[in-house]
Parts: structure tokens; C-alpha cells; sequence
């Protein structure tokens, strides 16, 4: 093998190690999670759906080790063969590798609030995420006023502000 040829074969070699030694979760496994809280969140309930295309995974280091976890918006709609949805919150710690969920809730939906599955954000050990809450005059469809809604994570996630 010409020295060129080998030392690019090391590299690529290299390359190859180091991306799969990455503390970042799998997203494969982050789905395979999230598709679990999914069924579970829609029990026996044939109509409601969730498409996976549009969730959202965010890796944040939640509990300050120094290893990202995994923050995922996602939206289930039509329960009951209806036209509500309801956006979810989920929280999944990465232990070495190994995700676990810490928790899901229900973020917001038709008639509370939009959520913008593009922003989220760790201050001081709260989730922030950038909404859209309804106005008085606010059509169903069409929240108007810009938000923030805080969550604590620690035992759990509970929404500790809502800020218009």
C-alpha cells in the first residue's frame, strides 16, 4: 500500500472510531423510546396518531454530567376520531449509553397552547420552550400571543412558569 493510501485509510479509520465513541444518545434509540411512550400514551384508542417525521429531538445535558440526554416534542392527534391534538414533553436520561425516561407530559394541544418544537433551552435546571398562547379573541386554530413555558425536571417534569 502507498503511504498516501495507508495514512488515508488511517484516517478514515480514525474518524470512523472516534464518531462511534460520541456521548450523544443514538437517535434510533431515542425513537425506539419515544415510540413506546407513544403506545402507552395511546393505549387501545385506534385513531389517534402520532407521526414520528415530525418530532423533534433536542440532546441537552439535563442532570449536569456532562453526557447529553434527550428532550423530544412530539404531537398526538385525533383521540376519539376527533380533530384535537395535544403536544407532548418528554424527557429520556442517558446513563452511559442506556436511555431510560424520566418523564412525559402533556405540554399543550388545540385550546392551550402551540408549542415550537425548535426552541428549547436549559437555564439554571428548567427546560424553557418559546409557545404560543391564545389570546382572548383567538380563533381555535391560531394562538397569537408569543410565551415561554418553564419546566422543572428534577423527579419529574412539571411546568413551574408560564410567561406571556
Amino acid at each position: 500500500m502507498k503511504p498516501m493510501r495507508k495514512h488515508a485509510a488511517l484516517w478514515v479509520f480514525a474518524a470512523i472510531l472516534l464518531s462511534s465513541c460520541s456521548d450523544r444518545p443514538d437517535q434510533k434509540d431515542a425513537a425506539a423510546r419515544i415510540d413506546a411512550i407513544v403506545a402507552r400514551i395511546k393505549g387501545r384508542d385506534a385513531h389517534a396518531t402520532e407521526y414520528p417525521d415530525t418530532r423533534k429531538y433536542h440532546y441537552v445535558d439535563i442532570n449536569g454530567d456532562g453526557v447529553p440526554d434527550v428532550v423530544a416534542l412530539f404531537t398526538v392527534e385525533g383521540f376519539g376520531g376527533g380533530n384535537n391534538y395535544s403536544f407532548y414533553l418528554s424527557v429520556l436520561r442517558n446513563n452511559k449509553g442506556v436511555l431510560a425516561e424520566v418523564d412525559t407530559v402533556k405540554a399543550g394541544g388545540k385550546g392551550e397552547r402551540e408549542l415550537n418544537f425548535d426552541t428549547v433551552r436549559l437555564k439554571q435546571g428548567t427546560l424553557e420552550l418559546d409557545t404560543k398562547e391564545y389570546a382572548p379573541d383567538d380563533p381555535m386554530c391560531c394562538p397569537s400571543r408569543a410565551g415561554i413555558a418553564r419546566f422543572a425536571i428534577a423527579g419529574g417534569i412539571r411546568e413551574i412558569a408560564r410567561a406571556h
